[in-house]
C-alpha cells in the first residue's frame, strides 16, 4: 500500500501534517479487497489517485 511518507515527499510538509489515509478509503476495506487478486482498487488521497491491481499500486496526479 502507498505510504503517507511518499505523500508527504510530494507535497513538501511534515507526515503529521497529512490528513490519514483513513479519510479516504475505509482500512479494513481495502484490507479485505487487498486479498482478492481478481479486484481493482481505486481512491482519491489529497490530489493523487492510488490504483492496486494484482498487487501492483499506481500512485498518479
Amino acid at each position: 500500500m502507498a505510504q503517507r511518507p511518499l505523500f508527504n515527499r510530494a507535497e513538501n510538509c511534515d507526515v503529521l501534517d497529512l490528513p490519514p489515509l483513513s479519510d479516504s478509503i475505509d482500512p479494513e476495506a481495502l484490507d479485505t479487497l487487498a486479498t482478492e487478486n481478481t479486484v481493482e482498487i481505486q481512491f482519491e488521497y489529497l490530489s493523487y489517485t492510488i490504483s492496486i491491481e494484482n498487487g501492483m499500486v499506481t500512485v498518479s496526479q
